[in-house]
């Protein structure tokens, strides 16, 4: 199981059991930068997932984001190795 399948997983558990996250945003291009933005997890694919941000927009983001940790899920750090 590769670390993209683990997320995916992670991801997938979260969206079922707590949907409702906090999300850390570090993009250079378009320069972006969130700290601890509250945010509702709206749907979960294969190859990424959707966000809807506290003023009701919608983003897709790609697990590899999570990876790299240029997006980062609070929730998914917390208690989990």
């Amino acid at each position: 199981m590769t670390a993209i399948d683990i997320i995916r997983i992670k991801m997938k558990n979260l969206y079922e059991t707590n949907p409702d996250v906090h999300v850390n945003v570090s993009i250079a291009t378009p320069k972006t930068t969130v700290f601890n933005e509250p945010a509702v997890i709206k749907a979960v694919y294969p190859q990424l997932f959707r966000i809807e941000d506290k003023h009701g927009e919608m983003h897709t983001m790609k697990y590899t984001d999570l990876l790299t940790k240029n997006i980062e899920i609070r929730e998914l750090n917390i208690g989990i190795n």
